[in-house]
């Protein structure tokens, strides 16, 4: 980027897994934060930035989510898009799915080599979360799993930390919490929580 070129804006992660389960019957509308990062200088007044849906699976725009205005505020380098993401019944069998990509505005680029893409996935049943893999290496998802974990945890949040922080502290205590439920458990029902396949659940160190 050359010094006199207009400044970019870019989203932080490539996706998103959202889901209403676990959530109260009557919560039917949440918002869901999408960090976005400034790629240039800093400037003295709010810079408006344009999103655009390219494609959707199920999802209706307008009906079944809807992307709030989004500013860069002044003298800031980040900032959030917001969806708000109504809940009906078919997301408890299909995952809605919105592709969304950011596109130039009068005050800001977007971002190339696909960091202005982003996919958005947003569901009302058992999810595997995107950051599955790399915070529970050893153990596999499952549905049983995974319902564990939100009855425990109570959310599909990242136990490393949101927006990739890679926070270890936190991880460890989730594990904890996660462990000593299982405990909880076995000396509760005098045996040990299994999944849908017949293993014992663990969650590690």
């Amino acid at each position: 980027m050359s010094y006199d070129s207009k400044d970019s804006i870019f989203f932080v992660n490539r996706s998103l897994l959202y889901t209403f389960y676990g959530m109260s019957d009557e919560s039917n509308v949440d918002t869901i934060d999408i960090p976005l990062q400034l790629l240039g200088r800093l400037a003295d007044h709010d810079r408006t930035i344009n999103v655009v849906v390219d494609s959707t699976l199920f999802a209706v725009e307008g009906k079944d989510f809807e992307i709030l205005p989004i500013v860069l505020p002044k003298d800031s380098s980040t900032t959030m898009m917001k969806i708000l993401v109504h809940r009906n019944e078919q997301m408890r069998d299909d995952a809605f799915i919105t592709w969304l990509r950011l596109v130039d505005s009068e005050d800001i680029n977007a971002a190339k080599l696909s960091r202005e893409q982003f996919e958005l996935s947003f569901s009302d049943k058992i999810e595997k979360p995107d950051w599955w893999d790399d915070a529970f290496q050893y153990q596999p998802f499952t549905v049983l799993r995974m319902q564990f974990y939100l009855d425990v945890i109570g959310s599909m949040e990242n136990p490393k930390g949101p927006n990739n922080e890679n926070n270890l502290e936190k991880l460890a205590y989730v594990k904890f919490r996660l462990n000593l439920a299982l405990a909880e458990y076995f000396k509760e029902h005098g045996v040990h929580f299994v999944d849908e396949n017949g293993d014992t659940v663990s969650w590690g160190q």
